[in-house]
């Protein structure tokens, strides 16, 4: 626990600017949602009876993003790429927050939240970690080209770590996969 305060404290800025930009995503998919409540609605209301045949195909999702964000950081690309995923993943959160709340008032609320802790929060919490490895890989290779060191043992190892951070969201995935329409089954009480 030591070793993780550490180490987020000394990227704080960093996660003060990533934060920044979640709830500047999370405010924009309250405004979506609000703007657009009456087209989703009817679509909503369905969903509460389909909710008991829900599966979370997240996995592929996730692992595509992933590879294709750490694969970024190899090219110089992944600032932006991160960035507007964590935003686009703020307007989601938001966006599904906002509409089953003013669909199904705090029990809607309680549902989303149940519902993002196992859809997205614990993805966006690796998609940080990856973050951090990402930009430390591409530092490490513009060093490398700068100073004309041999740092291809530090750029192996960072990349070993991105891609343990990959596998570890990908089964922490596939466990979600497996017991997270269970767990929401059990709370569908709070949509009817």
């Amino acid at each position: 626990m030591n070793v993780a305060i550490k180490y987020f404290k000394k990227r704080r800025i960093l996660c003060l600017f990533l934060g920044i930009i979640l709830i500047s995503g999370l405010i924009t998919g309250l405004i979506l949602a609000i703007n657009s409540k009456n087209d989703f609605l009817p679509i909503l209301n369905n969903y509460q009876n389909n909710i008991k045949g829900l599966t979370l195909p997240n996995l592929l999702i996730h692992f595509s993003i992933l590879a294709f964000l750490l694969i970024s950081s190899l090219i110089f690309l992944n600032i932006p790429l991160f960035i507007g995923f964590i935003f686009i993943e703020g307007i989601n959160c938001g966006f599904l927050l906002t509409i089953f709340t003013i669909t199904f008032k705090l029990k809607g609320f309680i549902f989303a939240m149940l519902f993002l802790s196992f859809t997205n929060i614990l993805f966006l919490v690796f998609l940080i970690l990856i973050f951090f490895k990402s930009l430390d890989i591409t530092k490490n290779i513009i060093n490398h080209f700068i100073s004309k060191k041999d740092n291809e043992l530090v750029l192996f190892k960072l990349i070993l770590t991105a891609l343990i951070l990959i596998l570890i969201a990908l089964i922490s995935d596939f466990i979600l996969f497996l017991i997270s329409p269970k767990i929401l089954n059990i709370f569908h009480f709070l949509l009817t």
